[in-house]
């Protein structure tokens, strides 16, 4: 029984090269939440639209408790947003979604990576 790499090799119709990936930019930041939304970019600003991956962690120390969503986002009531536990990761791939995070109690520390 044959594989099917070897009968298209075999078949000369099949080249295999390995490419490196591109080279990405990954910046991180620690930034400061409370009790108002804060969009979930290192910047602050409208996120750029080749971003390839988001992590959103809250503070693994942390006793808040955390919400992610759209910029309604809300810590209770029917904008409540999606929990996250702290030290947990919220990640998106391939994503330039605008995301915001809240907490229900302020001056609490969320850690953010985006790479483009």
């Amino acid at each position: 029984m044959s594989s099917l790499a070897s009968d298209f090799a075999g078949s000369g119709g099949l080249t295999v090269s390995q490419v490196a990936p591109p080279a990405g930019t990954v910046v991180q930041k620690a930034i400061t939440v409370g009790t108002t939304a804060v969009r979930c970019t290192v910047s602050g600003s409208s996120p750029i639209s080749t971003r390839s991956r988001l992590f959103v962690t809250p503070d693994p120390a942390s006793t808040a408790n955390f919400f992610i969503g759209a910029s309604t986002v809300a810590s209770s009531g029917a904008n409540r947003g999606t929990p996250i536990a702290p030290g947990e990761h919220f990640a998106s791939d391939f994503d330039a979604g605008d995301y915001y995070i809240i907490s229900d109690t302020v001056a609490q520390t969320f850690f953010i990576t985006e790479q483009y």
